[in-house]
């Protein structure tokens, strides 16, 4: 049979996220958001040998859903996402003048922690200010009288909100980080949640002051679980703030631990001589007199006189 001349044109192999449902490709993409708004826990951080450990499956991936609240984690994924685009748009041109690419691409690129550091000093000043004009100024009361009482209770909200921000970030970087992220863990500086750890309890302080109606050094007492005479607390005030203080003064404690550098010692030298002969006891004993006290020198030996011991 003759052949023809032609060849068939070759078809492009089929993309398999092409193929996926819409459902499965939908789930797909937003898996990826929030894998870039949170940090999902890495597989030896939940399974444990053979076994999968439920407990720790739930809890891990609860704390990865509770760390899609936050504001922070969004501004951190808008950042991300826009040096994802400005990689992407350099990429070609780095391309044509070097030959190559010379980007590193990462999954998640690093935030600074300054950008929290601005951020969460930004959210202090705003609670400050908010509980100055709710409970100095009477803020909450005018606006009740302007018929703007909704103002309130969506201040509130976002109070609410911020306040389960700055906790979930004072627990999950103090202590469940380090068990989630394990090997992928990568710090600026060993002093950089420690320094953040007394603004982030601050922001708790007035945001809890403002939800609360009490004062700020009030709260703070009963942080510290030291109460006021003069006011009993409700039982469910007293209660958090207690937990809350307990837990914050073993996370201090063990970051202290943790983050402060090794005392190193001088240690006193110990000079060992083997042997026993006429030069150790003559030449190399008395030189190392000079040097060392005698506590510092040790003669090992199979047989010493008594002679030698009472000289030396």
């Amino acid at each position: 049979m003759k052949q023809s001349g032609r060849s068939e044109p070759e078809l492009d192999p089929p993309n398999p996220v092409q193929q996926q449902s819409l459902p499965r490709r939908l789930s797909r993409f937003f898996w990826e958001m929030f894998c870039k708004a949170s940090t999902p826990p890495v597989y030896e951080a939940y399974w444990w040998g053979p076994r999968r450990s439920y407990m720790a499956s739930l809890v891990y991936f609860l704390i990865f859903g509770l760390r899609l609240l936050p504001f922070l984690q969004w501004i951190k994924f808008r950042k991300r996402w826009g040096v994802h685009w400005r990689q992407l748009k350099i990429e070609p041109r780095t391309r044509v003048l070097m030959g190559h690419s010379t980007i590193e691409h990462k999954p998640r690129p690093d935030i600074h922690a300054a950008d929290s550091e601005v951020y969460f000093l930004s959210v202090l000043a705003v609670a400050v200010a908010a509980f100055l004009c709710t409970s100095r100024f009477g803020f909450a009361t005018w606006l009740a009288q302007h018929h703007l009482a909704w103002l309130v209770w969506a201040g509130r909200i976002a109070a609410v909100l911020l306040l389960i921000e700055s906790i979930q970030w004072t627990f999950y970087y103090s202590v469940f980080r380090s068990l989630m992220e394990r090997g992928r863990l990568n710090l600026y500086d060993e002093a950089e949640y420690f320094l953040m750890l007394p603004l982030s309890l601050g922001i708790q302080v007035f945001l809890l002051a403002i939800l609360w109606h009490l004062d700020p050094v009030h709260v703070g007492l009963m942080l510290l679980n030291v109460g006021d005479p003069g006011r009993v607390p409700p039982p469910f005030e007293a209660l958090s703030a207690a937990f809350l203080g307990q837990c914050y003064i073993v996370m201090i404690l063990a970051t202290l631990v943790r983050i402060l550098p090794e005392l190193h010692v001088r240690k006193r030298p110990i000079v060992s001589v083997i042997g026993c002969g006429d030069v150790v006891l003559e030449r190399i004993i008395p030189a190392l007199k000079q040097v060392y006290s005698p506590g510092q020198i040790a003669v090992a030996a199979d047989n010493i006189s008594h002679e030698a011991e009472e000289r030396h």
